[in-house]
């Protein structure tokens, strides 16, 4: 990757985001998606909200604000950025791959958050778990949708679930289960379209949209690099992230 090339990846990133925008009905909520976003790319050891708002200069409560209260269609951005798959990276031998990821926790308060087995340590552990849908196509491949694995301990305790702001009609459901539904989900959409800290892990809503933002990021970098296909020299995703995570810094 050249100078060249990475001074272009800036306003490709910011044509990228416009194609989300009426995801926000808001101005002023509207303008944080790209902190976040961009947050996601950078080199930052950590990824949630407070070393992002603290990397872009903006108040730490603001960002919580934008994934746990204003108003904003997480939903219509995950239909969006599956249809700008579906429309310009699907393949002949293109495939879906689902998979859960665990994060350890501590305390009772982050939803779903139990003792049970965790992928990333290899063992059982407080943690929590969520199932998701990926797309692979050749060496091209993102996330596509996600959702929280809620246990039986927390789908009877109805009380609890309030708490953490879970809505009602959320209930237990086994993983495979919620894998099917993300397949089922993400079929009935192109029908008619072809890290976490403690705040916004404590907050159902605020869970679910961090998940969307991090694949629209992740699709952002998995497009630059189908675009370098072929250039010398080959990078990889984490180098490209790399380069990425620079501009966005400077």
């Amino acid at each position: 990757m050249d100078a060249e090339q990475i001074r272009q990846l800036k306003p490709q990133l910011t044509r990228y985001l416009k194609r989300f925008e009426d995801c926000f009905a808001r101005k002023d909520t509207r303008k944080h998606f790209p902190v976040y976003v961009e947050g996601q790319l950078s080199e930052l050891s950590g990824k949630s909200v407070e070393p992002i708002a603290k990397h872009a200069g903006v108040p730490v409560r603001t960002l919580q604000e934008f994934l746990a209260l204003h108003k904003w269609d997480h939903d219509r951005m995950r239909d969006r950025l599956q249809g700008i798959v579906a429309a310009e990276h699907s393949g002949k031998h293109s495939i879906g791959i689902l998979d859960e990821t665990s994060f350890v926790k501590k305390g009772d308060k982050t939803p779903g958050v139990q003792r049970q087995h965790c992928g990333t340590v290899g063992k059982q552990e407080n943690c929590m778990a969520t199932v998701h849908l990926a797309y692979a196509a050749g060496d091209f491949h993102c996330l596509i949708d996600g959702e929280l694995f809620l246990p039986e301990s927390w789908s009877d305790d109805r009380t609890r679930c309030d708490e953490a702001g879970i809505p009602e009609d959320m209930v237990y459901r086994p993983k495979w289960k919620i894998a099917l539904e993300l397949v089922e989900r993400c079929l009935q959409d192109q029908k008619s379209e072809l890290g976490l800290d403690d705040y916004e892990g404590r907050r159902y809503l605020g869970l679910k949209r961090h998940l969307v933002p991090a694949s629209v990021s992740y699709l952002f970098l998995a497009r630059v690099h189908q675009k370098l296909r072929g250039k010398k020299p080959e990078l990889t995703v984490c180098q490209v992230h790399t380069a990425v995570g620079a501009l966005v810094r400077s």
